[in-house]
């Protein structure tokens, strides 16, 4: 699956979750698509830049995350499976010309364990942990929205070394630019209440 990047432009690649079309079967294998973007300044929507300039001005663009204790500017974190969506029930109108982005973290689980996702029409195996948030995360209304997100086992190509070695410097930055960074425990248990 190769889709370039071009580092000069500060890209990234990016996933967009295809929701269920009618009449298909929740087991239906997952189905992304994978694109690549900026994150320069310049591609910010006007709307959003004159939000950026008039700060005082109130905005569709309130940032749900608090400020941390510890001043990283990353803040509190969305949980995926949390049964209010949480701070992605109300999504603003995008950000960026070519639309918007959250970024998933979550935990990667047994790598032998793995399930058949198709990106960009090609078999792509993730772990089973992700394949089953990528489930869950179909079906939010956000996904059906456009909403794109950063899932680093899929928009790093892991067989790329100076790729991954170059991605990494920018996760900061990426984890910062999202609009808010998610996260995926796992699926919960009939002792639990959270994934």
């Amino acid at each position: 699956m190769s889709l370039p990047l071009d580092s000069t432009r500060n890209q990234f690649r990016l996933v967009t979750i295809l929701p269920l079309g009618p009449g298909r079967s929740e087991l239906a294998p997952v189905e992304c698509r994978l694109d690549a973007f900026s994150l320069t300044d310049e591609c910010f929507t006007p709307a959003y830049k004159k939000h950026l300039i008039d700060k005082g001005v109130p905005g569709a663009w309130i940032d749900p995350r608090v400020s941390s204790e510890d001043g990283d500017g990353l803040g509190d974190w969305v949980y995926v499976a949390h049964p209010d969506d949480n701070a992605t029930t109300f999504l603003p109108e995008f950000r960026y010309e070519w639309g918007d982005f959250l970024a998933l973290s979550y935990s990667w689980g047994d790598p032998t364990d793995v399930r058949e996702i198709l990106v960009n029409d090609q078999s792509l195996l993730i772990t089973q942990n992700l394949e089953a948030c990528l489930r869950v995360l179909r079906r939010k209304p956000y996904v059906k929205n456009g909403w794109r997100f950063w899932i680093d086992a899929i928009c790093i190509n892991q067989e790329d070394i100076v790729e991954r070695a170059g991605q990494v410097k920018i996760m900061r930055e990426i984890y910062t630019k999202a609009w808010t960074p998610i996260i995926w425990l796992g699926e919960g248990t009939e002792d639990s209440n959270d994934a």
